[in-house]
């Protein structure tokens, strides 16, 4: 059985990206032999007893001991490659250009997965490390994204010409959770929204759409936002300018985000960068009417099909979808009992098929 190495800064339970590798970790082991070193020692997820979970260093704010833990990640690299058929990687640049640099010596092989879209993201690194990193892209074997918007974003970031491109979607597994930890009202129009409050979210669009539909609307309506980060202050002032704290409530974390999604009317993504949408999917599983910008979470609704799709950061748009999914009670239903029908292509069974013949493309590749 070959032996395959995921390597992840750590396992957290906040991102798309770490459910993402939970799914396909629970769909992947029974056909290989599976490990996963984790950069820091964060690690809040379930996995089957047969995948081991390997740390290489505590977290830490202090940049000398940052540092030092990227070194003790080489290090770490160094002493177990050789072990395994194939490195796969969570798309981040440092560990890429690690990657690349102890792949160089080795000989091993390695594949990119890419949850984010990369040339919609402020580089945060010095211009050396995204050279580096460019190039530990350029040589991967293979560079999977999550949806053909992402695939687009890393040619355009990297190079039209690149062909070592693949689209595989994520895995949809996760089920409805059956709770009565929250009881929402019943007497208003629901709706939820949900992810870190940061800059790409964009969820200021949403409060400002909310404030020029609040005396317009026939229906009454509340919108649940749950989730928690650096951009709530400024949420906070603008719900306060615009006096929609009767409108509004930031739930902040929740465990219960499901359960939000459940009994909410209307799930909204107003992102400005979005490479697939897990988020999004939740809403498709509880038959949700779905308002989406035009990111990669318009392609897991088919463009329009199963929601309705606004540009980005476009006000106008999103406030006249918002207007009419809040009044319309039947357009809500009719969104909602197809959702389901845009799920198809996020089954396990051609998914993991697809991972396996990528894998085996790269390792077989390796003996020849």
């Amino acid at each position: 059985m070959k032996k395959i190495l995921f390597i992840w800064s750590q396992i957290d339970n906040n991102g798309g990206a770490e459910f993402a590798l939970v799914d396909l970790l629970h769909n992947l082991y029974p056909y290989y032999k599976i490990d996963v070193l984790c950069h820091e020692n964060v690690y809040k997820q379930v996995l089957p007893a047969e995948i081991n979970i390997l740390f290489v260093s505590q977290p830490s704010q202090n940049k000398i001991i940052k540092l030092i833990n990227k070194f003790k990640l080489m290090y770490k690299l160094f002493q177990l490659v050789n072990k395994y058929d194939l490195l796969i990687l969570n798309d981040v640049p440092f560990i890429n250009v690690i990657v690349w640099f102890v792949t160089r010596i080795t000989r091993s092989k390695y594949l990119i997965w890419v949850h984010s879209c990369r040339d919609e993201i402020k580089p945060a690194n010095k211009k050396w490390i995204q050279f580096l990193y460019k190039k530990s892209a350029i040589c991967a074997p293979c560079i999977v994204c999550v949806s053909n918007y992402a695939a687009k974003s890393m040619r355009n970031y990297l190079n039209p010409s690149v062909a070592n491109i693949e689209v595989i979607y994520n895995i949809i597994i996760r089920k409805i959770p059956i709770s009565d930890d929250i009881s929402l009202p019943n007497d208003i129009v629901k709706i939820c929204a949900v992810g870190r409050l940061a800059h790409e979210k964009n969820f200021a669009l949403l409060i400002e759409a909310l404030n020029i539909i609040k005396k317009q609307a026939n229906n009454k309506f509340h919108l649940y936002l749950c989730g928690d980060g650096l951009e709530r202050q400024s949420l906070e002032e603008l719900i306060k300018k615009y006096q929609l704290n009767e409108l509004v409530t930031l739930v902040g974390h929740t465990v219960h985000v499901m359960n939000y999604i459940n009994q909410c009317d209307i799930l909204v993504s107003s992102s400005n960068s979005e490479s697939f949408s897990l988020v999004v999917c939740e809403g498709l599983l509880c038959n949700k009417a779905l308002i989406v910008t035009n990111t990669g979470a318009a392609e897991v609704v088919e463009y329009g099909k199963y929601g309705v799709v606004v540009e980005r950061n476009n006000v106008k748009q999103m406030s006249a979808a918002l207007l009419e999914l809040v009044d319309n009670a039947e357009l809500r239903k009719q969104y909602g009992d197809k959702a389901h029908n845009a799920l198809h292509k996020f089954n396990s069974a051609g998914i993991v098929k697809r991972w396996i013949e990528t894998i085996e493309k790269i390792t077989h590749a390796d003996k020849e």
